[in-house]
């Protein structure tokens, strides 16, 4: 696990609420600071893996989506009436 995909309150969420660290953010956490919280680690390991993977389902959600729009910003749709052989359209 790592924290490739986590955002802002990703970070919150696993500092603030699960480590009850209240003194640092995630641009000045270090190990050293969970690693003292090792028992509200063990604690909360299904909270903090869960809080993982809803981190890297949210990212894969974004991209996905941002590939659609993409994909409609630069797709040309044509479309054309074709009649049957028998003149119904």
């Amino acid at each position: 696990m790592n924290g490739e995909y986590f955002e802002r309150q990703h970070w919150d969420q696993l500092i603030n609420k699960l480590l009850e660290i209240y003194d640092k953010s995630e641009n000045s956490l270090k190990v050293y600071d969970v690693l003292i919280q090792i028992d509200k680690v063990n604690d909360n390991i299904y909270k903090i893996k869960d809080l993982f993977s809803r981190s890297q389902s949210e990212y894969q959600m974004k991209e996905a989506i941002y590939e659609i729009k993409s994909w409609l910003d630069n797709t040309e749709f044509n479309f054309y009436i074709h009649k049957l052989d028998s003149g119904e359209i």
